[in-house]
C-alpha cells in the first residue's frame, strides 16, 4: 500500500536504458507548439507512457496509454503556466474529467529534471516549489524495481495546434 501512495505522489521512470532528446524547453512563459513524451517498454510488445502537448493560450493535452494484449488511451486537458527558471510546468485540469482513472489530482507539476547525460520528468501531483534533488533521490527508491526497463522520453517541435477534444 505504501508502495501505491507513494506513486500516485510521484510518478516518474528514469532507470535503465533511459533515452533522451537534446531539446530543452524555451525560456520563456509558454511552450506552445511543444510535445514531451515518456514511454517505457515493460516487457517485448508491452509499453506504457504519457504525452503532453502545449497549445496557444497556455492549453495542454495529456495522453496516458497502454499498449500490451490490449489497448487503450485517456486524455484530459487543462490550461498550464511555466516557470523557466525551474524548468516546471503547473498543470490544472478541467473540471469536468474523470481523473482518478489515471491517478491525477486536479493541479499538478512536471519539472524537468536536466543533468549532464539525462532528462527525466518528475511529475508530482503538487505545486509545491521544490529546487532541491530530493524529488530525483525519492523517485530511486520507488522504482527501483524498473532499473533494467527500456525508459524513452524526448521533447519536440509539434505542428498540431489545436486542442482536442
Amino acid at each position: 500500500m505504501h508502495l501505491r501512495n507513494s506513486l500516485s505522489i510521484l510518478i516518474i521512470l528514469v532507470m535503465g536504458n533511459s533515452c533522451v532528446s537534446p531539446v530543452k524547453p524555451e525560456d520563456s512563459s509558454s511552450l506552445e507548439g511543444q510535445e514531451w513524451a515518456y514511454g517505457r517498454e515493460i516487457a517485448p510488445s508491452i509499453g506504457s507512457g504519457k504525452i503532453w502537448k502545449f497549445f496557444p493560450k497556455n492549453r495542454f493535452e495529456y495522453t496516458e496509454w497502454y499498449s500490451g494484449g490490449a489497448y487503450w488511451t485517456r486524455h484530459y486537458q487543462g490550461s498550464y503556466k511555466y516557470d523557466s527558471k525551474e524548468k516546471k510546468v503547473f498543470l490544472m485540469f478541467d473540471s469536468n474529467q474523470n481523473l482518478a482513472l489515471d491517478n491525477l489530482a486536479p493541479k499538478m507539476a512536471v519539472q524537468l529534471h536536466i543533468s549532464k547525460n539525462d532528462t527525466i520528468p518528475i511529475i508530482s501531483n503538487s505545486w509545491k516549489n521544490s529546487s532541491d534533488s530530493s524529488l530525483v533521490n525519492e523517485q530511486e527508491k520507488v522504482f527501483s524495481y524498473q532499473r533494467f526497463q527500456k525508459v524513452k522520453f524526448g521533447i519536440k517541435k509539434t505542428t498540431d495546434t489545436k486542442s482536442h477534444p
